[in-house]
């Protein structure tokens, strides 16, 4: 995990868990995204940076936050649609 992620000018935080479905069925999407150059992606393991995860507020998982200069511009916890994934983190 980058230490300087929240000075990224656009960001998506993928908080997720290696025990936990959702959140390895959303990986092919998030990481689609980053690939395709739509956002950069930083991936989170709750187990080892709980300190993160409680910074943000993080209860559930997966939970995918979009920062833009720093401030949260969207949110959304749980396995979705892509479609619905984007619109509730404001993305293109």
């Amino acid at each position: 995990m980058p230490e300087n992620f929240l000075s990224m000018p656009d960001v998506v935080l993928d908080f997720w868990a290696p025990w936990c479905q959702p959140c390895r069925a959303l990986a092919p999407i998030v990481e689609r995204w980053e690939q395709q150059g739509l956002v950069p992606v930083v991936r989170i393991n709750v187990d080892q940076n709980p300190e993160v995860a409680g910074q943000f507020g993080v209860q559930g998982l997966p939970t995918l936050i979009h920062l833009r200069q720093g401030q949260e511009v969207g949110r959304v916890t749980g396995q979705r649609p892509e479609p619905e994934l984007k619109r509730a983190l404001n993305l293109p």
